[in-house]
């Protein structure tokens, strides 16, 4: 099993970049909010995708330098695009390479939620994603049952422990891989929110591509954080499903509708999402889902989890599962779009 103590580490290094992040969970952030400050907006691109930050302060800080400082630090630590990345490194075999905090806590987190998925949340699946044509390599291979049985002898989480110190990975297999492109995005705007709780902003909206989490009001409106759930079967005409409140909450969606490659020769379609139990790309009824909890990251890894599994599964899932709320869009028996959410989920919809 791998357990990680992290705290201290975190201090540490964040200190070390300047960026003193709080460790508040979004969780407890309790008490009343404060009603002024100046709005400030900042834009651009990461990760392939784009973010939005806006929050109301009077406070002086270098903002940007900040959030631009979460990015430098999630990419060298965990993107499989950076070639000399911690991740990279280890994927190739690298043994020396001693973990930071970022990838210890996005580890350790990760192994909990695979668990908490039923294993259908698994990082180990990179090597998958790339044969599949989703990998940084941009290869696609005519993957058949051996191709993939073949790749599963070195996926899953049994085949890495951690030393005694708990800083380097140790593989039972040296192909196996780990791919955290499902997380970071939601890491980082986690990142970024406790930036901005530590420099006790109170109303704030953070988003990367998608991936969002807010706190308090925008104050300028005098109303909630109003954010918009795509739907996943349309790129044209209404494109959202829903509007919801959000404060104090972490929304993260998923989908095959963006992420999918259509093999030349024969013209099959290949959807992103890999059930980690087959070794296959999924082909099932559920066109997205969208997560609520109070981590961008731990929403992040559910809806990965939840694109892998049925609907039954996933409603079995929710009623287990009382501190994440859920929406998803499906195809009924006759293939007609259907939405379903949880009851909590449904009390922040915006009418």
């Amino acid at each position: 099993m791998i357990t990680l103590s992290i705290t201290m580490d975190l201090l540490k290094l964040f200190k070390r970049h300047k960026l003193m992040l709080g460790l508040l969970a979004l969780a407890v952030i309790l008490g009343g909010c404060s009603k002024s400050g100046t709005m400030k907006v900042y834009k651009g691109s990461v990760f392939g995708t784009t973010y939005t930050v806006k929050f109301f302060s009077d406070a002086e800080f270098d903002a940007r330098k900040r959030i631009d400082s979460v990015f430098d630090l999630v990419n060298s630590s965990m993107s499989t695009y950076i070639p000399d990345s911690k991740i990279s490194r280890i994927n190739k075999g690298d043994t020396t390479v001693v973990l930071d905090a970022p990838f210890k806590e996005v580890l350790n987190r990760s192994y909990r939620l695979a668990g908490k998925t039923y294993g259908y949340f698994d990082p180990t699946v990179g090597a998958l994603a790339d044969a599949w044509g989703f990998g940084p390599s941009g290869s696609f291979i005519a993957m058949d049952s051996a191709k993939v049985d073949s790749i599963m002898e070195f996926t899953g989480f049994s085949k890495l422990r951690l030393t005694p110190r708990g800083d380097r990975i140790i593989k039972s297999d040296p192909r196996v891989t780990l791919d955290f492109n499902a997380v970071a995005k939601g890491y980082a705007v986690d990142l970024i929110a406790r930036v901005l709780i530590f420099e006790k902003v109170d109303n704030f909206l953070v988003e990367i591509g998608g991936e969002v989490v807010g706190l308090g009001e925008n104050i300028d409106k005098q109303k909630p954080w109003i954010v918009g759930v795509e739907n996943p079967n349309r790129e044209e005409g209404p494109t959202y499903i829903t509007t919801l409140k959000l404060d104090k909450k972490a929304l993260a969606s998923s989908g095959n509708y963006r992420k999918y490659r259509v093999d030349e020769q024969t013209g099959e379609k290949y959807v992103h999402t890999i059930d980690p139990k087959t070794g296959f790309t999924k082909k099932g009824n559920i066109l997205g889902v969208s997560v609520l909890s109070n981590s961008c990251l731990k929403s992040d890894a559910i809806a990965t989890g939840l694109m892998a599994m049925n609907q039954i599964l996933v409603k079995d899932f929710a009623l287990k599962n009382a501190d994440v709320e859920i929406l998803m869009v499906y195809l009924d028996e006759n293939k007609e779009e259907k939405v379903w959410m949880t009851a909590g989920f449904s009390e922040l919809v915006v009418e």
